[in-house]
């Protein structure tokens, strides 16, 4: 029988290879609970103290939270574009019944997140891009 020659076994493995590494992680395992719902509460206190009054408001604060997260929930499990359409649609509608200056001030940070998204986004929808996006963070 022929040895395969395509590995050379002169090479020595480092002993910094030989060795196991102990991974201890931190006795603390409720830090990063902790640190979740008190970023959720601030965000909930932030909504609650920004709370603007509208005629047509017939909900309360918790009610509207779950109808965040319903239509979240809903609009990520469409299979078709239709429902994300509808969903657009009763958004608008609504955003037009509201006075001028709460419309500016909800979509002025709408307009900035989606200008650095589109920029974020954009070196991948051009043709030929030897960089993209997605090979930077995955580390391709």
């Amino acid at each position: 029988m022929q040895k395969n020659n395509h590995f050379d076994n002169s090479a020595k493995i480092p002993k910094w290879l030989l060795t196991t590494d102990e991974y201890t992680p931190p006795k603390d395992k409720d830090n990063f609970w902790q640190k979740t719902l008190f970023s959720i509460t601030t965000k909930l206190i932030f909504l609650h103290h920004h709370n603007y009054p509208h005629k047509n408001s017939w909900l309360n604060l918790s009610e509207k939270l779950l109808l965040i997260f319903l239509t979240i929930i809903l609009i990520n499990s469409a299979q078709k574009i239709f429902f994300p359409l509808i969903i657009l649609a009763f958004s608008l509608i609504y955003l037009s019944t509201l006075n001028t200056k709460l419309i500016i001030s909800i979509l002025k940070p709408t307009l900035i997140s989606t200008l650095f998204s589109l920029i974020i986004i954009l070196p991948s929808l051009l043709p030929n891009a030897s960089v993209k996006p997605l090979n930077l963070f995955m580390g391709i």
